[in-house]
């Protein structure tokens, strides 16, 4: 659990317009972490940038444990030809189990400092102490790189986004995430 946190930690606008064409749903392929998996998804909108990392009990992203979700404002400023940057100010972030037994093994292990899980619930831990990783606060801002292709395929990894922008990566991937809507 404690690496799902610390890869949350990197992510979260300025004053730029979004890029209508990122708005639409994403999907990772499940990955094995044996002996569990997960998967990752994006939801974006006209101003609001989704992401969710779900933690499955087994291999094959069948049975769901806990989803945690990175919500933040977003802008696509832009820096020239792709990739495409994207800025990010985090909203919240938020832990769901999704089974009961989840959630009383969070509330019984005092998952982020509270006590109060419930299954499919989502229970916002922004900017608590999680598993000893200190999370992002509301207002973090970071910055990223992105490519759409003309399949509808995205490529951005939240996870490498830079707290400056003189700090953004030198490339998108190199997570793929395929459209489902």
């Amino acid at each position: 659990m404690s690496r799902l946190i610390s890869l949350l930690l990197l992510f979260p606008v300025s004053a730029h317009a979004a890029d209508p064409a990122l708005t639409g749903r994403w999907l990772k392929d499940c990955q094995d972490l044996s002996p569990q998996s997960q998967r990752e998804a994006l939801e974006i909108d006209a101003s609001v940038f989704r992401y969710h990392i779900t933690r499955h009990s087994e291999a094959g992203c069948q049975k769901p444990l806990y989803t945690f979700t990175w919500e933040a404002r977003y802008s696509t400023p832009a820096l020239g030809n792709a990739p495409l940057a994207i800025d990010f100010e985090l909203d919240r972030i938020t832990v769901t189990p999704h089974t009961a037994r989840q959630a009383i093994r969070f509330a019984t292990d005092a998952h982020c400092g509270l006590t109060d899980w419930k299954a499919l619930e989502p229970t916002e831990v922004t900017g608590r102490r999680c598993d000893g990783n200190q999370l992002a606060k509301r207002g973090y801002k970071a910055y990223g790189l992105y490519e759409l292709s003309a399949e509808g395929r995205l490529t951005l990894d939240p996870r490498r986004s830079a707290p400056k922008p003189e700090n953004r990566p030198k490339e998108a991937g190199p997570s793929v995430f395929e459209p489902t809507s």
